[in-house]
C-alpha cells in the first residue's frame, strides 16, 4: 500500500467516504413488518462492524408568535422539535467492503403499534424517518436520513 492509498483510506475514515450507501423503504403501518433494501457500492476496500438501520419518530412544532410594544410589532417563530422514538436494528454483521463492489443487505423492521403515525398539521407534524449506515473505522457510511409515511 502507497502513501497515497493511505491517505486515501484516513480521507475515508474522516469523511465516511468508503462507500455510497442507499436505501429503499415504502409506506409501513405500525405493528408490522417494514420491508427495507439497503444498499452499498465501495469506493474503497475496508472492514465493517455491521450493516445498520436507525429508525426515528420526530414531532416538530412551528408556531408564529407576534408582540406588540409600544407601537411596534414584532414576530417571532418559536420551532421545537422532539424525538418521540428512536431504535437501532442491525441489519447484517461484519464483513469486508472492497472497492467497486455492489451489495445488497434485506431486512425488516417495525414501529410499534402504540407510536404515532405520520401526520402534518398546520402548525405540528410527527414524520417518520430511516437511515441505513455501515459501521466502519471512523466516520460511518450512511445514505442520510430519508422520510416514510407509517400508517
Amino acid at each position: 500500500m502507497g502513501l497515497f492509498d493511505k491517505l486515501k483510506g484516513m480521507k475515508n475514515a474522516v469523511t465516511g467516504g468508503g462507500a455510497k450507501v442507499t436505501i429503499e423503504v415504502g409506506q409501513g403501518t405500525r405493528g408490522q413488518d417494514i420491508p427495507v433494501v439497503v444498499r452499498a457500492v465501495g469506493k474503497a476496500n475496508f472492514q465493517i462492524t455491521s450493516v445498520y438501520l436507525l429508525v426515528r419518530g420526530m414531532e416538530r412544532i412551528e408556531i408564529k408568535d407576534t408582540d406588540w410594544d409600544d407601537g411596534r410589532k414584532t414576530t417571532e417563530t418559536i420551532r421545537k422539535t422532539h424525538a418521540t422514538f428512536e431504535q437501532r436494528f442491525e441489519v447484517a454483521g461484519a464483513q469486508t467492503i472492497e472497492d467497486g463492489g455492489e451489495y445488497a443487505w434485506e431486512a425488516v423492521f417495525q414501529v410499534p403499534d402504540t407510536a404515532f403515525p405520520s401526520i402534518k398539521g398546520r402548525y405540528i407534524e410527527h414524520v417518520w424517518q430511516v437511515q441505513a449506515g455501515l459501521d466502519a473505522k471512523g466516520n460511518d457510511p450512511d445514505s442520510g436520513w430519508l422520510e416514510l409515511h407509517v400508517k
